[in-house]
C-alpha cells in the first residue's frame, strides 16, 4: 500500500505540477481535458479493481480482499 500509494501520490502531484506549468507559458491547447482525465482515471480504477479481485489470486494465490 504505501510503495504503490507512493507512485499515486506522485502522479497526482507530478500532473498537477505539470499543468499549472504549461498553463503558465500558454500552452492548453496540448494538454487534455477534464472529461478525457476523468475517463482515464475510470479506465485505471476499472483495470486495477478487476486485478485486484480476480487476476491476483489468480496469478499471485493471495487474495487482496478479505474472504476473497
Amino acid at each position: 500500500m504505501v510503495l504503490f500509494g507512493s507512485f499515486l501520490t506522485w502522479g497526482v502531484v507530478a500532473f498537477a505540477l505539470l499543468r499549472r506549468r504549461d498553463r503558465a507559458v500558454g500552452r492548453t491547447a496540448i494538454s487534455p481535458s477534464w472529461s478525457a482525465t476523468a475517463l482515464a482515471l475510470g479506465v485505471g480504477v476499472a483495470a486495477w479493481f478487476v486485478f485486484a479481485r480476480w487476476l491476483h489470486p489468480m496469478w499471485i494465490g493471495v487474495p487482496v480482499f478479505p474472504g476473497g
